[in-house]
């Protein structure tokens, strides 16, 4: 991860952080891997979790089964900012 967004990360420290597409995801997780194979699950990042998910740009040309996916990785993340809040 560069320097400047350590910083950043850690200046805000987030309890969830969500990565839209592949980019984003093999950046800040340090993978070679595809976000196909990663969403689904919560990997712990800074002081919370990274949920990586497809990008809005997918979703567009990919369908319902793609939206759902992103829904289910959103509603991942509203539960560990819950879980994260009590």
């Amino acid at each position: 991860m560069p320097s400047y967004l350590e910083a950043q990360v850690e200046a805000i420290s987030p309890k969830v952080t969500i990565t839209l597409g592949n980019f984003a995801a093999q950046c800040l997780l340090g993978t070679k891997e595809g976000v196909t194979k990663l969403r689904g699950t919560s990997y712990p990042f800074a002081s919370g979790v990274l949920i990586p998910t497809f990008h809005p740009a997918y979703a567009l040309r990919g369908g319902g089964v793609i939206v759902a996916q992103i829904r289910a990785d959103l509603v991942r993340a509203k539960a560990a900012i819950l879980g994260a809040a009590t």
